[in-house]
């Protein structure tokens, strides 16, 4: 019974999904179809550049989305993903294509990617595989992090 009480209560994992603004439609789409009870995705569009930090400050993870490459070299998304990096969040990386992520510095690459295709997301059933996909990735990534965390506090404790 406790258990059951503790996950009622329990507070959705919070995510921020930046992207750029030919990927709006495509984000609007992963918002939709990934948001629940548990799981409370925002978009940066939906905050100005001062909000954005603050949510930034205050989510569980932050998502950056590519769908293309034209612009990914003098993207605001790259910085937001190096205001995460500095902000110690977990990092998920979502891409329409591999190839996009050899765009990527090794400092910048993020530890979690889930590659997609963007049809996915035009269907009912295509978009609840995303979602799961999604859902598993992220929760995923928090169960790395958490874990990396423990080890490095245990590391400056000795």
């Amino acid at each position: 019974m406790s258990s059951a009480k503790s996950l009622k209560t329990q507070n959705p994992i919070r995510i921020i999904l930046f992207h750029e603004y030919v990927d709006t439609d495509v984000a609007r789409k992963i918002r939709t179809s990934c948001s629940r009870p548990d799981f409370a995705v925002s978009l940066g569009e939906d905050f100005s550049a001062e909000g954005k930090l603050s949510e930034l400050k205050t989510v569980d993870v932050a998502a950056a989305l590519f769908t293309s490459t034209p612009t990914i070299a003098l993207s605001e998304v790259l910085q937001q993903v190096g205001a995460a990096r500095a902000l110690e969040k977990p990092i998920l990386l979502l891409v329409s294509r591999r190839d996009i992520l050899n765009l990527f510095s090794f400092a910048l690459k993020p530890k979690a990617t889930l590659v997609f295709d963007v049809g996915d997301l035009e269907t009912r059933e295509g978009a609840e595989r995303f979602a799961a996909t999604f859902e598993n990735a992220i929760r995923d990534l928090l169960t790395t992090s958490a874990r990396a965390n423990a080890s490095s506090v245990g590391a400056f404790s000795r």
